[in-house]
């Protein structure tokens, strides 16, 4: 399946699921109903916390695969906020205001499908180059990266002991003209301190 086309139906359908799983959850089984917020909240937590570090997969589908069950648990989080024992407005309020991403994400995958298949397309299309500048610090040359530049090189830190993630350290905007006196490609980061 094209990466593109996985990005939009993980979009559409994470809610979907959320709200299958919050249904089997409650027939199910109603006792582990709170387990399962407090571990669907602490996956979500984990991700955030994650992706703020930088640390990313480097297989790109897993990424994509780690974001669809982050945004599906955020939709379960959000469809549970109607068994709070809050008072009715608030829990109508925060419903409404978490409700908002979801809403965004359904405008994404029909209205503004040309914008998500930019910016996924961005994200899953293959690097133009990947260079090892040292034993554990990676380069890699990716299409796009800003308004202004055409290309970027993100620096990745590998771990020995976790060979399936990176830690995203630095990203280079490579503007046409190279105005910037950045680096052309990966390769020119070889003699240039990190």
């Amino acid at each position: 399946m094209d990466p593109v086309t996985l990005v939009w139906a993980l979009l559409l359908g994470a809610p979907i699921a959320a709200l299958l799983l919050q249904t089997l959850a409650r027939s199910l089984a109603p006792r582990s109903y709170k387990a399962t917020a407090i571990a669907t909240a602490a996956f979500l937590c984990a991700v955030v916390a994650a992706g703020m570090t930088g640390i990313r997969f480097v297989p790109v589908l897993a990424n994509v695969w780690t974001l669809a069950a982050a945004y599906a648990a955020y939709a379960f989080l959000v469809f549970s906020i109607g068994r709070l024992p809050w008072p009715r407005t608030a829990r109508h309020a925060a419903i409404v205001l978490g409700a908002l991403p979801i809403a965004y994400g359904y405008f994404l995958g029909s209205v503004g499908l040309l914008g998500l298949m930019f910016t996924a397309g961005e994200y899953v299309d293959p690097p133009k180059q990947t260079l090892r500048l040292s034993q554990n610090i990676t380069c890699v040359m990716t299409e796009g990266g800003g308004l202004d530049s055409v290309y970027s090189l993100r620096l990745h830190q590998e771990w020995p002991l976790a060979p399936l993630l990176h830690l995203q350290t630095k990203v280079i905007s490579v503007e046409e003209g190279r105005l910037n006196q950045a680096a052309a490609d990966c390769a020119e980061l070889r003699d240039r301190p990190l």
